[in-house]
């Protein structure tokens, strides 16, 4: 404080009393300035602007959100589902219409996900955009990703990242639609933080939950596409999860097991009769959301999570030694 009010009293003088700078030596002069750019930088007096913390919105949600405003806009939730970051997606949906998951931390909105046309951020990022059009908006996204106690590379064949801000933008893309956005998920970087390792811990409820996650976003892309919403279907949900146990305790990927029962022989063999069935398998990917846009990219899997004469679903998770999800889902029509 001294300093500043010395600094004051030698600019005063030196308005009342003018002195050229060419009448002072170079030493004195370089002095001057270099003792006033301390005391500036000292006292705080001479800062950078900070960077304005980027905000990205989805729709009429806000990052930052309390709970009680999202659903005075979305409406009632449906239900809570554990995620991968040993938090909780809220399910918010009209009918598998403006279908949105929402994660809290402290009461206020700390992620987003949609996989539906309700995607339009305050950035300029909507449902069925270009991938061009993304990273004219975005640039590149990330080649390598830090978590907290891991690093991932990334491939960006089907899926993006992004650092805005203090968020993680992730961009799914359809490639059966031209590379066009066909979801978006916004994590604030602290929910990130809280993620111990890539794979969460499995439990009983984790399983449960990521299947019905599953579930729900089948439904949901099967609504934007135009196609009936499926039933859940407890006993071909056995099925599923039978098979998605038996691929993790057992090491292998296949919808042949070791018994050599194909998926139609295990329907059989629960006794459930059918007009059209079928099965999707994926293993690895991280949560319901990776898996099922890895699905929606290979087009057989496609087909049937697409398929209009299905009338049912019932889907199974199971967890291998190194926690990584099998994901098995089992379409079905029975007979009526």
């Amino acid at each position: 404080m001294k300093q500043i009010l010395s600094l004051c009293l030698v600019i005063i003088f030196i308005l009342i009393f003018p002195i050229s700078f060419l009448q002072l030596s170079d030493n004195i002069i370089l002095n001057i300035k270099s003792e006033l750019r301390e005391m500036i930088k000292e006292n705080h007096l001479l800062t950078e602007k900070p960077e304005k913390a980027k905000n990205i919105n989805v729709g009429k949600i806000k990052m930052g959100m309390t709970q009680s405003q999202v659903n005075r806009i979305l409406g009632k939730p449906h239900e809570q589902l554990l995620n991968e970051y040993q938090q909780y997606w809220t399910v918010y949906h009209r009918d598998y219409d403006d279908f949105m998951l929402v994660m809290y931390l402290n009461g206020k909105v700390s992620g987003v996900y949609s996989n539906q046309n309700m995607i339009v951020t305050d950035n300029g990022l909507k449902y069925g955009m270009t991938r061009e059009n993304v990273e004219k908006k975005l640039g590149q996204p990330l080649n390598v990703f830090q978590g907290k106690d891991y690093q991932l590379a990334l491939d960006n064949k089907e899926s993006a990242i992004y650092e805005e801000g203090q968020y993680f933008v992730t961009i799914y893309y359809d490639k059966y639609r031209n590379n066009t956005v066909s979801g978006i998920k916004i994590i604030n970087k602290s929910i990130d933080q809280l993620k111990q390792n890539y794979y969460a811990y499995p439990n009983d409820n984790l399983e449960k939950d990521y299947a019905r996650l599953h579930f729900e976003l089948t439904n949901a892309t099967r609504k934007m596409f135009g196609k009936q919403m499926l039933n859940l279907h407890p006993e071909i949900a056995k099925v599923a999860s039978a098979h998605a146990k038996d691929m993790a305790e057992h090491h292998y990927f296949s919808h042949t097991n070791k018994q050599n029962e194909t998926p139609f022989d295990r329907i059989k063999k629960a006794n459930l009769n059918y007009s059209v069935a079928g099965e999707n398998i994926a293993y690895g990917q991280v949560s319901p959301i990776e898996a099922h846009h890895g699905l929606m990219n290979s087009l057989g899997h496609r087909k049937n999570i697409l398929k209009q004469d299905y009338m049912s679903l019932g889907v199974g998770i199971a967890f291998n030694d190194n926690n990584q999800p099998y994901y098995a889902e089992n379409y079905i029509t029975q007979y009526k």
